[in-house]
């Protein structure tokens, strides 16, 4: 199996935590700022409170507040504000390596990846999506040290750049068609999401978002008439999504959502006539 890669270095991905921490930390920032903000008024309400009983009494009275804390939640709201208002507009991939999901730490383990060294065949994905003649799922799970480089997915894999957006590609050898895949984003549970399209020898494109994961599975190997029994790590197809022929829109993953857009293809019938959002868990 020969790789070949176009555009170096990998484009870098900048969030590298879970996106739930993220989120935690964002609008706890929030609270605390409007904590300080608050704080003298609580205080002049506190400072009212007198508790009295025969054995002892309490006074709670009212103390100057630092005017720095009330800077401070001023800064905290500015800063977690204008936080979230980045993240909503920024588009970019994620994938969460601190997930505490056993799905998540498999791909580490395997080092298998979309991204990565070890490029998924893209040929992999064209077995779980199946054909387009056919309805349900055929193939579920493919064992991907097994198969990754064997001569049944034989192909040269490409790396390609355009537009900002990464490809990875194989040309199959006899037909001469190509399938391929642009990584989208994994979820916090350790699900990758690919947009997947396969362009025939003729005019036809066909497109597809395709969730996946990754699975340890147990097989039974004869050497010298004596069963091993060995783990293996398996791909599975999680989800799949057409997105049609010639589908012409946007695909996105923005903090564990799939963004679809309307198809503005020229194409008579449209699988997707409106804008789709997916969550991911």
């Amino acid at each position: 199996m020969a790789f070949r890669v176009f555009h170096q270095p990998v484009r870098c991905l900048d969030s590298y935590i879970n996106p739930k921490i993220e989120n935690r930390v964002i609008y706890g920032a929030l609270i605390s700022g409007i904590s300080l903000i608050l704080a003298p008024n609580l205080l002049d309400l506190l400072g009212n409170i007198s508790i009295k009983s025969e054995n002892y009494e309490i006074n709670i009275k009212n103390n100057q507040f630092d005017d720095v804390g009330i800077v401070l939640g001023f800064m905290l709201i500015l800063i977690s504000s204008l936080t979230l208002y980045i993240f909503k507009i920024h588009k970019r991939p994620e994938f969460v390596i601190e997930s505490d999901s056993p799905t998540a730490k498999l791909w580490e383990k395997y080092g298998y990846s979309f991204q990565g060294k070890t490029l998924i065949n893209p040929l992999l994905l064209k077995d779980l999506v199946g054909w387009v003649s056919d309805t349900g799922r055929q193939i579920v799970s493919i064992d991907i040290s097994g198969s990754n480089s064997s001569n049944r997915y034989l192909g040269e894999i490409l790396v390609r750049e355009f537009e900002g957006k990464r490809f990875v590609e194989v040309e199959e050898v006899e037909s001469r068609e190509v399938f391929g895949y642009e990584y989208l984003g994994t979820s916090e549970s350790g699900i990758h999401v690919v947009h997947a399209y396969h362009q025939t020898t003729g005019s036809a494109t066909f497109n597809w978002v395709l969730l996946l994961q990754i699975e340890e599975s147990s097989v039974l190997e004869y050497e010298d008439s004596n069963p091993k029994k060995e783990r293996t790590p398996i791909l599975k197809l999680v989800g799949r999504l057409s997105l049609g022929d010639r589908y012409n829109g946007k695909v996105s993953m923005e903090r564990g959502t799939i963004r679809i857009s309307k198809d503005d293809s020229p194409m008579p019938d449209h699988v997707i006539n409106s804008s789709k959002h997916i969550l991911v868990k």
